[in-house]
């Protein structure tokens, strides 16, 4: 994990918005699946909303490439094994697929590649 190992560590030195550095300063101590932090607990604990969280995290993880991970019981911590990273990845990629199946059970296979701009995507079995 050496690429990863120095992408966590780039993010150690970043400049983040007010709201991203206090859910980073929470978050960043939970380390490992088993110590994650509510949603509920970040916003007592940040004086941020709910929201103001949810967009906090996505901002860390999609621009600011930090490895948070979400825990199946709830909450949010800082992926540190390489079997957490590999369950988040799963997760997503499932996630993923099934938004996938309802945009094409909304508007055809092909308007939905054509809306996803990669149409071998799933390949020509459906539809």
């Amino acid at each position: 994990m050496p690429e990863r190992n120095s992408q966590i560590a780039m993010t150690l030195t970043t400049t983040y918005a007010a709201e991203e550095s206090a859910v980073f300063a929470h978050v960043r101590q939970r380390r490992g699946r088993d110590h994650a932090i509510t949603r509920a607990a970040l916003v007592t604990a940040t004086g941020l909303n709910d929201r103001a969280v949810r967009a906090a995290i996505a901002s860390l993880i999609q621009i600011h490439g930090c490895p948070i991970g979400s825990s199946p019981r709830g909450g949010y911590y800082w992926i540190v094994a390489p079997d957490e990273l590999q369950a988040e990845a799963a997760k997503l990629v499932h996630y993923g697929t099934a938004i996938f199946r309802r945009l094409r059970a909304l508007v055809g296979s092909r308007r939905a590649r054509e809306l996803l701009g990669q149409t071998g995507l799933f390949g020509n079995r459906h539809r």
